[in-house]
């Protein structure tokens, strides 16, 4: 709010499948902000890119976590601060002979979890603390590296950019993984590299 870009602001998500179901896109359609539907608003494919592939002629396709700055980073920096803040407030708690404190942080229960979530992720500079600044400006640079590294290979896959790492990719690793596995290539150790020692 208040910056250059305050009424133009667009949407970019890569294809996450409830947000493009016909029920989702019927409602932003019919849902306006400043005189236009969110669906005018989001970032989509032009000039007739995709539409030979059917059902994705109109939208991105792929899961694109290089590209996505929630899916590659943030969203481990929101639940390890979330994490965090429980942690040490029990802590806190013990060392002073307390059980309860309003200000105090806690996972115990989905209530007290969806309130530690909000008040982690305040907007508010003043309150919220993750993720931060700092590192939401850092990812989003790293989405400008990944689209010059998809550029230069004219749009192609890029095999070892963005390798998964999270639970789902766990789980698939103990399943017999149609294609066989992939070697990580220097691209991705030029753009995870600086990653690496986040939450030291």
């Amino acid at each position: 709010k208040g910056g250059a870009f305050e009424k133009d602001w667009k949407i970019y998500h890569d294809a996450l499948s409830i947000m493009f179901e016909k029920t989702t896109v019927q409602w932003m359609r019919n849902n306006t902000f400043e005189g236009k539907s969110y669906y005018d608003r989001l970032v989509l494919p032009q000039l007739g890119v995709n539409q030979q592939l059917g059902r994705y002629g109109s939208k991105p396709v792929g899961n694109s976590p290089e590209l996505m700055p929630w899916d590659a980073c943030l969203n481990q920096d929101a639940h390890e601060g979330a994490r965090r803040h429980a942690v040490l407030s029990k802590s806190c708690l013990k060392r002073q002979g307390k059980t309860e404190d309003d200000r105090a942080f806690s996972m115990a229960t989905p209530r007290l979890c969806s309130e530690n979530y909000r008040r982690v992720m305040d907007p508010d500079p003043y309150i919220g603390v993750a993720p931060s600044a700092k590192r939401i400006v850092q990812d989003f640079d790293g989405v400008w590296i990944a689209m010059k590294i998809i550029c230069d290979a004219k749009g192609c896959y890029v095999p070892g950019l963005a390798e998964r790492t999270g639970r789902r990719y766990i789980k698939s690793a103990t399943r017999g993984r149609h294609g066989g596995s992939r070697a990580k290539g220097d691209h991705e150790v030029f753009f995870w590299g600086k990653m690496k020692g986040l939450h030291k």
